[in-house]
């Protein structure tokens, strides 16, 4: 299902901020948008690219308003905002998958630039290098 998305939708559940669903979106080319990221503890989610995906969650979540709020976003996330964006693109271009790519070609280069990413910071084998790390330093300062 990944695979075959642009974007996926994702929210914080019951407080916990880190979710492996982020991490199966990232390593299968979707990029998630994750509502309220920017009120993502500085501590929390040190792995993926919190900015970056800000910043493109901020460019291209219009694209979300094409479809009825209730469709998308739980009860929680409801607002009359997002009621009163979604009327108003019932008058502008739709788009589908095959339609916003060829007209945001940019997203495909977004989309690698997060795989290489992934692959380069968030497999088990750089996590575990990094575990050593922090480990060896944690032990290295305390016998001093």
């Amino acid at each position: 299902m990944w695979q075959n998305s642009i974007f996926g939708i994702t929210y914080v559940r019951d407080g916990w901020w880190d979710a492996l669903r982020y991490y199966e979106m990232l390593m299968n080319g979707c990029i998630p948008f994750i509502i309220n990221l920017e009120n993502c503890p500085n501590k929390t989610l040190t792995k993926i690219p919190k900015d970056l995906l800000n910043n493109i969650s901020n460019k291209y979540s219009w694209i979300l308003n094409q479809n009825f709020p209730t469709k998308i976003y739980k009860k929680r996330f409801l607002s009359s905002k997002k009621f009163i964006l979604y009327f108003k693109s019932l008058f502008k271009k739709k788009y589908n998958a095959q339609i916003f790519i060829s007209e945001f070609p940019e997203i495909n280069d977004i989309r690698q630039e997060l795989l290489e990413f992934t692959k380069n910071n968030i497999t088990t084998e750089n996590m575990a290098k990094d575990v050593i790390k922090i480990s060896t330093n944690f032990f290295l300062t305390s016998n001093n």
